[in-house]
């Protein structure tokens, strides 16, 4: 698992950080993340030294990812490229082509976790933005596009992989799945357990 901290960001001299991070995000993130609270203040902190306006754009987390993501064959490191495609395509919702610093905390958690299962359980989790406990086919969709490409394979193949896996666990044809059921029905697919267990996303051998 790869070990960072807020130290990573290049500290500047005479910017003032005036905006706080609020408190439900604090709370939010020290929950559903692996950092302590004390560590997500020091990672805001130099979130704000790099990014003043309080949102990092593709450029500047392309730099942040290239030292925790693996490297293609030819050094070009074209699967954190695609992962950075999805995360944005995901994150960016106004398509400013920039991502607030909770996102950016939950793309740097979910780059370093080792876990087959909680990797799968924390992208359950981002999906099911209602809290419902349920996700949807298209969602399940964009779960495995974002998990296949940090390892280079085609939303294609991510597409066909998810649809197949979905279809298999849908019992009851409703076209949503539960969380137990998403968890139990991926850990069971030998092809998507050994991506995880290789990395998956973004990750390494611990």
């Amino acid at each position: 698992m790869s070990k960072m901290s807020g130290k990573r960001f290049k500290k500047k001299t005479g910017t003032k950080s005036a905006k706080n991070l609020p408190k439900t995000d604090l709370d939010w993130l020290s929950k559903n993340t692996h950092f302590s609270p004390a560590n997500i203040v020091e990672w805001h902190k130099g979130f704000l030294d790099d990014c003043p306006d309080g949102r990092m754009n593709r450029d500047k987390m392309k730099e942040m990812f290239n030292a925790i993501t693996p490297q293609d064959a030819d050094g070009e490191g074209k699967s954190g490229e695609q992962f950075l495609d999805q995360l944005f395509r995901i994150f960016d919702k106004d398509g400013d082509g920039s991502i607030d610093f909770k996102e950016f905390m939950i793309a740097t958690d979910m780059t370093s976790r080792g876990d087959p299962e909680e990797k799968l359980r924390w992208a359950f989790r981002m999906y099911d933005k209602d809290g419902s406990g349920e996700i949807e086919m298209g969602e399940m969709v964009e779960i495995f596009c974002l998990m296949y490409s940090i390892q280079g394979y085609t939303e294609e193949e991510a597409t066909e992989r998810a649809e197949k896996i979905f279809k298999s666990l849908d019992n009851n044809g409703d076209g949503t799945l539960e969380e137990e059921e998403f968890i139990k029905g991926c850990l069971a697919d030998e092809e998507l357990l050994e991506l995880l267990n290789a990395g998956g996303i973004g990750g390494g051998s611990q």
